[in-house]
């Protein structure tokens, strides 16, 4: 089956001129691709051989940029196809709501289902789950619980996406008996939280405090037969920090690499953020994670070297950065560099599994 792409080359070097309709699918691909670049320069190309967009070609531009989380782009496209004449549905507002709601933006989003409402449109649950991401997002629990109060009335059924993004503004608030209290209505009505709900959970626990917590509800999930995701160890990370005990957050680093996970400079940042609070501190250990992140090709961020010389003092930073060839104050022009090292340790490690496989299947 050729890819959207594709058939546009192929018709055009069988002679015939692509459609809107062609373009708008290429358009779509490169959206569910998350791949707004691609998605940009195909609707260039259609304007280019005269062919006007319709506002499902607009939609899915929209789309592109909500995924990118590029809201701007999504709300100056969606414009366009307003100021061209077409009319939107719910589904091109649902798609620049979403992009609000990827920015944290309330006022933009709210003001986008405003103008919904004012063009004789329903919005659905996705139109308020959205809503209610933005407020998540921007940590306002009370917006957040009041959309999805608004939702309801409107007789509309709240699924498990929408619960999640209520749980999870009631963990940036660190609210977790509100968390809590979220979970089980999700679960009272018959919905199946997911790795995503149960992360958030364990988001709120690890804001409070609750380590235990987080370690019981960890234990349920993997009960449920539910697969944690990098979020899930890196919370639990984040949850050792809060209280300084850097073995147990190193424990989860090594956990998060065992379930073939890779971690993220966040997720190292965690761990050495408990080792910095740990008492007595343990730079030993927060520069041999730091070592390790390099080996891998996970280029650290500002904050991440702002941690580190909390760990290690300044003097220690700087040498070690020396004998790494990093410069804290350049890190844009050595992530290449350690993108690179991943991409050529990833490959090896690719090689390796493939020789395994072989050796494994010859002793069969």
């Amino acid at each position: 089956m050729l890819v959207p792409s594709q058939e546009i080359s192929c018709r055009l070097d069988a002679g015939l001129i692509p459609d809107i309709i062609t373009y708008t699918s290429v358009i779509d691909a490169c959206a569910q691709a998350g791949d707004l670049q691609s998605a940009q320069k195909w609707l260039a190309k259609a304007i280019e051989a005269g062919l006007i967009p319709n506002i499902i070609t607009y939609t899915a531009v929209t789309d592109a940029c909500a995924k990118a989380g590029d809201l701007l782009s999504a709300q100056r496209w969606l414009s366009k196809a307003i100021g061209a004449g077409l009319i939107p549905d719910m589904v091109a507002y649902n798609a620049v709501i979403g992009a609000c709601a990827k920015a944290g933006d309330v006022q933009s989003a709210t003001k986008w289902l405003a103008k919904a409402l004012e063009a004789g449109l329903i919005p659905n649950i996705i139109t308020y789950t959205a809503v209610i991401g933005a407020c998540a997002k921007s940590g306002d629990l009370q917006s957040a619980q009041k959309w999805l109060a608004k939702a309801l009335q409107a007789g509309l059924i709240p699924n498990i996406i929408t619960y999640t993004a209520v749980i999870d503004a009631c963990a940036k608030a660190g609210d977790l008996q509100s968390a809590q209290q979220w979970l089980a209505r999700a679960t009272g009505t018959r919905l199946a939280p997911n790795i995503a709900t149960y992360s958030s959970v364990l988001d709120a626990c690890a804001k409070a405090g609750e380590y235990r917590k987080a370690e019981q509800l960890f234990a349920k999930l993997l009960d449920l037969g539910i697969k944690p995701n990098l979020i899930t160890f890196t919370t639990l990370m984040s949850a050792c920090a809060k209280r300084g005990d850097c073995i147990a957050a190193n424990q989860w680093l090594d956990r998060a690499i065992e379930a073939r996970l890779h971690p993220a400079v966040i997720s190292y940042t965690a761990v050495i953020t408990a080792c910095a609070r740990a008492k007595p501190q343990r730079g030993d250990i927060a520069e041999e994670l730091f070592r390790r992140m390099i080996s891998e090709g996970v280029a650290p961020d500002g904050i991440l070297f702002r941690i580190l010389e909390k760990a290690i003092g300044a003097p220690a930073l700087g040498r070690l950065c020396d004998e790494l060839g990093l410069d804290p104050k350049g890190l844009a022009e050595h992530s290449n560099r350690l993108k690179d090292l991943r991409d050529r340790n990833d490959l090896t490690m690719e090689k390796q599994t493939t020789r395994l496989q072989r050796t494994t299947t010859q002793n069969r």
